[in-house]
C-alpha cells in the first residue's frame, strides 16, 4: 500500500515571513542556498532553503516564502547534520560598537623654549556581539589609528601630515546573542601651548599647536571571511589599507589570495 506523502504544515510554529538581523558594516551577504527535502522521523516532508537552527528548531523558508519552524528532535538525522554544516558554513551576524577612549595623559613645561606639551594616548574600545543563535569561534580584529600632526614652525602653520598605527585582536570564541570587548592599542596626540609672556618669534602670536584624532578603521575576519567593517569616516579609505598594517588572514604567508583593499 502506497503510503501517503503528508506536508509538515502542522509543524509550522510561526508563518510571518521575518529576514537575519544586519550586521553593522557586514560583507556582502552569501549566495541564495537551493531548497532542500527536509524529512521528520515519520517520513513526512516539507521543502524549502535553510535559514537558521539552534538546539531545539531548524527555521527553513519554503519555496512560497512561508516561515517553517521545524522541531530539531522531529527531524531525520541526516536533516539535523545537513542543518548542522549548513549553520556552521554561515558567517556570524555581528554589530559592531566601537568608542574612543583617552587611556593616559602627560605635561611636560620646557622653561627654555617657552612650551608647555600635553601628549594624550587615544585608543578605542571595540563590543562584537554576536546576534546569531549559535556560537562564533576563530575571529580576528584588524584595525589602524589615524592621527593628523599639526606643524607650526615659528607661528606659521604648516599642512598636517597623516600618521597611522595598526594593531590585532583574536576573539576565540563569542557565546551565542553574547559580546565580546576589547581596547585597540593607543595613539598619542600633542598639544604644544606657549607659557605666558611667551610668543612665536616669526609671528608674534601665541598659536597652539594640536594634533587630531582621526578615527580607526576596523575589519572583522572569522577564519578567511571579512564578515564586519567599521571605519569613523570614508575619508580614512581614500588612501587604501595601508600596506605596513596587519594584512587580512587570506593574504598572510601560506595561505591563498591577496590582499583585500
Amino acid at each position: 500500500m502506497r503510503t501517503p506523502r503528508l506536508c509538515l504544515a502542522a509543524l509550522v510554529l510561526a508563518a510571518a515571513s521575518s529576514s537575519p538581523a544586519a550586521a553593522t558594516a557586514a560583507a556582502p551577504a552569501p549566495t541564495k542556498p537551493s531548497p532542500h527535502t527536509w524529512t521528520d522521523t515519520q517520513g513526512r516532508t516539507v521543502v524549502g532553503e535553510f535559514m537558521d537552527a539552534d538546539a531545539s528548531q531548524v527555521t527553513v523558508r519554503r519555496e512560497d516564502g512561508t516561515i517553517v519552524r521545524l522541531p530539531r528532535d522531529l527531524l531525520s538525522p541526516q536533516d539535523i547534520a545537513f542543518a548542522d554544516k549548513a549553520q556552521g558554513a554561515r558567517p556570524l551576524t555581528v554589530k559592531l560598537d566601537v568608542s574612543r577612549l583617552r587611556f593616559g595623559s602627560t605635561r611636560d613645561e620646557t622653561k627654555v623654549k617657552g612650551e608647555i606639551i600635553t601628549t594624550d594616548q587615544w585608543g578605542y574600545n571595540v563590543t562584537v556581539g554576536n546576534q546569531t543563535r549559535r556560537k562564533g569561534e576563530n575571529l580576528r580584529a584588524d584595525y589602524v589609528l589615524y592621527v593628523s600632526q599639526a606643524t607650526l614652525k615659528q607661528g606659521v602653520q604648516a599642512k598636517a601630515a597623516q600618521i597611522h598605527r595598526g594593531g590585532t585582536w583574536t576573539i576565540a570564541s563569542i557565546d551565542l546573542m553574547s559580546s565580546v570587548s576589547f581596547h585597540t592599542t593607543s595613539i598619542p596626540t600633542k598639544k604644544i601651548e606657549l607659557q605666558p609672556g611667551w610668543s612665536w618669534s616669526k609671528t608674534g602670536n601665541t598659536d597652539q599647536v594640536i594634533d587630531t584624532l582621526d578615527g580607526i578603521w576596523l575589519r572583522l575576519y572569522q577564519g578567511e571571511t571579512m564578515i564586519a567593517e567599521f571605519v569613523s569616516s570614508d575619508s580614512l579609505r581614500k588612501g587604501g589599507w595601508p600596506s605596513d598594517a596587519p594584512k587580512p588572514p587570506s593574504a598572510q604567508p601560506g595561505r591563498r589570495g591577496a590582499a583585500a583593499q
